[in-house]
């Protein structure tokens, strides 16, 4: 039963992941560029959706904060490109979706990409990383996720 809730954890995080990821292209594809600032909110928001899952700081969380973070930035590369690709033919972008493959996409991609972002890109790698490592999010003393009671002695 343990590995039903493990599995069921992993999709729950892949897919947040995606629609942090799918956020992400849209705040680009709205203001116009500034998608390396943004990779350090995602990559906030990646750790945040591990800890939320009940993942324990340490190397573990760390390089899956970092393997999800990798995901998103390719994931939304791939969302922006085709969306550029879309605009420019007059596709909508549901239909580039269907018709643009995966090596045109990110050719225009990586021909869009400037210095700044990659590195920008590399600091939220590193940010997930870190905070991966070593934020420990909410914790409760007791299992369950209750509070602990006050003893009466405490109260007054």
């Amino acid at each position: 039963m343990i590995w039903i809730n493990s599995v069921l954890a992993l999709l729950a995080v892949v897919l947040g992941t995606s629609c942090i990821a799918a956020i992400w292209s849209v705040l680009i594809l709205l203001s116009g560029g500034y998608s390396g600032i943004i990779a350090q909110f995602a990559a906030l928001a990646v750790v945040v959706l591990l800890s939320l899952n009940g993942m324990r700081s340490g190397p573990l969380r760390a390089l899956c904060a970092i393997a999800l973070q990798a995901f998103a930035t390719l994931y939304q590369s791939y969302i922006v490109a085709v969306g550029m690709i879309a605009g420019e033919m007059g596709f909508q972008v549901t239909d580039a979706l269907s018709k643009i493959g995966f090596d045109f996409a990110f050719a225009v991609a990586r021909a869009q990409a400037v210095r700044s972002d990659l590195l920008l890109y590399f600091v939220a790698l590193v940010v997930a990383g870190v905070f991966g490592f070593g934020w420990q999010g909410k914790r409760s003393p007791l299992p369950g996720g209750r509070p602990a009671k006050k003893k009466l002695a405490e109260r007054t």
